[in-house]
Parts: structure tokens; sequence; C-alpha cells
């Protein structure tokens, strides 16, 4: 299992700009990038049909679409992130019910898409791994622009 997630500063940015686009309900992306460890380098928006702010359901033909164009794109499939809007980075139980083992999950959250951050998990068959995460710098993050 990898031990740190890093964030290239283009995908940082995106994943921002798509949980303030789908605020005040959860936001839903597939991650892309390389492991070992991870980094970050591509996030593809998945539809949220909960349209909730406390869960997100994804349909399985958009997430096979997600992957085609992440792995297509030379980024293969990471894992997730979603947002808790309003909420904290933690897993919530349904969290920990429902997502996906094997795999990277990311959660994003704040009290607004201002004031966001993230935590990052992986998850096995006895339970959820935080990990830690390296984020683009701010310097980094100014160039994108």
């Amino acid at each position: 299992m990898p031990a740190i997630v890093h964030f290239q500063p283009e995908a940082y940015t995106a994943l921002l700009a798509a949980v303030g686009r789908a605020w005040p309900a959860e936001a839903a992306l597939a991650l892309g990038g390389t492991g070992e460890p991870f980094t970050v380098r591509a996030v593809q928006p998945l539809p949220n049909t909960a349209r909730s702010q406390d869960r997100f359901q994804v349909p399985a033909a958009a997430f096979a679409a997600a992957e085609h164009h992440l792995r297509q794109a030379g980024h293969p499939w990471l894992g997730f992130a979603h947002s808790h809007p309003g909420g904290s980075p933690r897993l919530s139980p349904r969290d920990h019910q429902q997502l996906w083992r094997g795999c990277l999950q990311v959660v994003v959250a704040g009290p607004t898409p201002g004031q966001l951050s993230l935590a990052a998990f992986f998850g096995t068959a006895a339970g959820f791994e935080a990990l830690p995460i390296e984020l683009p710098t701010a310097r980094a993050r100014e160039a994108l622009s």
C-alpha cells in the first residue's frame, strides 16, 4: 500500500473546482494517476444521481466511462474522491460501509467551497487506513492561472 498521496497542481485545482460546482450536493470524482506512491494526475467528475448533501450514488456506466477516459488519457484509475459539504474530511459511518476497498479514497470537506480540506484513505478488508497528503504549493497552483 502506498504510504503517501501526492496531488499534481492541475488535478488539485480540478478537484476543488468540481467540488465547488456540485456544492451543496456531494461531489463524486474518479482519480487517475500512478501508484507507489499515489500521484493523482487527473480527476474525472462523476454524476451524483443522489443529488444529496450527505450521500452520493454513481451509475456503473458513468464510472466505466470515466475509468476509460482516464486510461485513454494515460492516467490509470486510482480510486475516488467525494465531498462532505459543510462537514469534515473524515469517513462517515456510511463511507465505512459502502466505499470500495483496495483503492484510494479522498474526502474533501469544509464549511464553504472556499474553505476545503482533504483527507486520504486506503481501504483493506480490515478497514480504512489514513494516508498523508502532499498538496501542491500555492506557487505551483498560481502557475496554472
